[in-house]
């Protein structure tokens, strides 16, 4: 069962580092890191009890839940932080605001905010409720991507 946990670690590696985390990616990871604890448990006891399965998998269900590490609250957060990194790589964010570009930007540029345009902009919305934060409500108003558009 490890060899099947390292393999399912390394295919969401991939996905996570090219796609970003979200809720359904933080719950694979989190039932893999169960499978490992039971793998290791069942190596190391030659009996090990049904309280000791339930017991981690309620301990992994409530840590995944509950907090800011919660299945529903980091990749918001992690977008969150991306978008706001995007937008200062781009001086586009300025005293918490964003400011309307002044030129087209090239969508050839990895380093450009262009390629993330629709997504963000898509996202917007959801995420200026989740955190009631000037900047995101800002830019849930399509004044900076009307220009792109």
């Amino acid at each position: 069962m490890l060899v099947f946990s390292i393999l399912l670690f390394v295919a969401i590696g991939v996905r996570i580092n090219e796609y970003g985390l979200t809720s359904p990616r933080y719950l694979i990871v989190a039932f893999g890191l169960w499978m490992v604890i039971m793998s290791i448990i069942s190596l190391t006891k030659a009996k090990y009890s049904l309280t000791a399965i339930v017991s981690t998998l309620v301990i992994l269900l409530g840590i995944s839940t509950f907090g800011p590490q919660s299945a529903s609250q980091l990749p918001i957060d992690l977008q969150y932080k991306k978008i706001i990194r995007l937008l200062e790589t781009n001086n586009l964010l300025v005293d918490g605001y964003i400011q309307p570009l002044a030129v087209r930007v090239d969508a050839s540029d990895p380093e450009s905010v262009a390629p993330y345009i629709k997504d963000i902009y898509h996202t917007a919305d959801y995420l200026a409720q989740q955190k009631n934060s000037s900047i995101l409500a800002n830019l849930s108003t399509g004044q900076v991507f009307t220009q792109l558009l």
